[in-house]
């Protein structure tokens, strides 16, 4: 939202200025007129009419914001580089994959992109959900189509709005726990949660 304020405008560098006004002190960068002000409340657009002190500020980012964008691309990042790194390890594993089956008994499912598999995911496929968590694990597809498993972090119980109580267990993947570790995917491979197995296969 945009209004019309007051401001004083100091010049600290060449494009830089220390502007004070009802927000306190703030920083802006850029000539007269048009530049991207930071204060306390966040990054701003400032125009306005030189020398007059008058200005419109348009709300570019909060720091929240900023700060959940750097987190979400740091994640992103991590992922990557651990694939990577695997792959470079493992170079056996490059190969593409189209899609994946993830199977239980006769009933399975069918995964073609990154995908987080929960409570809701399993009781759409498959009946046997009572020791899955919201967020089980996700099966992740790099750029060459290699296909990688990643175990979230799940409580121990959980009580419903009725008073049930639900025991969870961690990811195993071919008997490992693989909660916070990203591994890559082998056809017929095994995820085992509690009681419950499933085997997962790579369809060419």
């Amino acid at each position: 939202m945009a209004s019309w304020l007051f401001r004083k405008r100091i010049k600290a560098l060449p494009g830089v200025f220390v502007n004070l006004s009802r927000y306190g002190f703030g920083l802006g960068l850029g000539p007269r007129g048009v530049n991207i002000g930071l204060n306390k409340k966040g990054i701003h657009l400032n125009t306005g009419l030189p020398g007059t002190g008058i200005y419109r500020r348009d709300k570019l980012a909060s720091w929240s914001d900023v700060k959940n964008k750097l987190n979400k691309s740091k994640k992103s990042q991590k992922i990557s580089t651990t694939i990577s790194k695997t792959r470079e390890q493992n170079p056996k594993i490059f190969k593409n994959s189209t899609y994946i089956s993830l199977d239980y008994k006769d009933k399975k499912r069918i995964i073609i992109n990154n995908f987080t598999f929960g409570r809701s995911e399993c009781k759409s496929s498959f009946d046997i959900c009572n020791e899955i968590y919201t967020k089980q694990f996700s099966v992740l597809k790099d750029k060459s189509g290699v296909w990688f498993i990643q175990g979230h972090i799940v409580p121990k119980t959980a009580k419903s709005k009725d008073g049930k109580v639900y025991r969870f267990y961690p990811t195993l993947y071919n008997g490992i726990n693989i909660t916070n570790k990203i591994v890559p995917l082998q056809n017929n491979g095994e995820i085992e949660i509690g009681t419950v197995k499933f085997t997962i296969t790579i369809n060419n």
